[in-house]
């Protein structure tokens, strides 16, 4: 069982505050360079630093996108660590594991190993070359391939926890659904993490979606509402205060969802001062919220599995 520090993070300095709540709450590529070059400072120590032992570019499928990088602790103790599978975001037609020259998404990673726990980070197809259920299906190809290595790897996917932002938690919760073509059986998981994402893409019809699902945005088969109030698996559903209102609002449905479902085992957290890009920026810092709920989370997910 990993040891998780689960103090709460100290206070952000309001100067700071100040220049997240100056960015605006956008979607923009100017948003996110923003956000990016304000956490940067914060992890001048750990750029592309590498999180104990790494292995990189792991081919899970038969595309070339269809990689992971894996990121294991150093303890000779244990011969399999429980693992957390990070999804990225990027409006379904960008994004990646690794960000050249920044320190996403091995911040991710160093969250993950500072508590005990592997990390893989996958990257997906993107649209428009890949669409619906493009996501779904690479996630379940993935979550497959590290459960037919994990020996080999030294991990434990009878401990996986996947978690997921903006687009990739709209894969992740499309996958929760089945739309890769069959509802997950409930112990292929031991929880997931839902941060910023798009439930309901009807609501949202910017570029990226219409790129990934078509014209036509408002067929019912693309929520995943009902899928994700329905899953046996335990959630932690995240939005940022400073999202987008159009993301509140995506995260207030399904979390009223979760909670019309009897015996839903749901936790819910709204980031403080944080907007769409910084909550997860912010992972692996000392003045990381997010990443002290996510601690809580997945120390109740271990727990509950064994």
């Amino acid at each position: 069982m990993p040891i998780l520090r689960l103090e709460d993070a100290p206070p952000l300095e309001p100067e700071y505050i100040g220049k997240v709540r100056g960015i605006p709450r956008t979607l923009s590529p100017e948003s996110f360079q923003a956000s990016l070059t304000l956490c940067a400072p914060l992890h001048a120590h750990d750029v592309e630093a590498p999180c104990g032992a790494v292995a990189l570019d792991l081919r899970y499928g038969p595309d070339e996108r269809n990689c992971l990088d894996l990121y294991r602790t150093v303890d000779a103790a244990r011969t399999s660590q429980p693992l957390v599978l990070f999804v990225h975001g990027g409006g379904f037609v960008a994004g990646n594991r690794r960000i050249p020259g920044s320190y996403l998404y091995s911040n991710v990673a160093a969250w993950a190993n500072s508590h005990g726990f592997a990390a893989a980070l996958m990257s997906y197809r993107l649209a428009p070359t890949a669409q619906w259920p493009a996501g779904a299906e690479d996630i379940e190809r993935a979550i497959d391939w590290l459960a037919a290595n994990s020996a080999r790897l030294g991990i434990s996917t009878e401990q996986l926890i996947v978690i997921a932002h903006s687009a990739g938690a709209t894969h992740l919760a499309s996958w929760l659904s089945g739309h890769h073509g069959q509802i997950p059986d409930s112990s292929a998981i031991s929880g997931a993490v839902l941060i910023s994402g798009i439930f309901a893409p009807s609501l949202l019809p910017f570029q990226g979606a219409l790129a990934y699902y078509g014209g036509d945005l408002g067929s019912s088969r693309y929520s995943t509402v009902d899928g994700v109030g329905a899953t046996e698996a335990p959630l932690l559903l995240v939005a940022a205060e400073l999202d987008p209102p159009e993301f509140i609002s995506q995260w207030r449905t399904v979390v009223s969802a979760r909670a019309a479902t009897p015996g839903a085992k749901t936790t819910t957290f709204l980031v403080p001062n944080q907007n769409h890009f910084t909550s997860v920026h912010h992972l692996g810092l000392e003045s990381d919220n997010l990443g002290v709920e996510m601690a809580k989370f997945v120390q109740r997910c271990v727990k509950r599995r064994y």
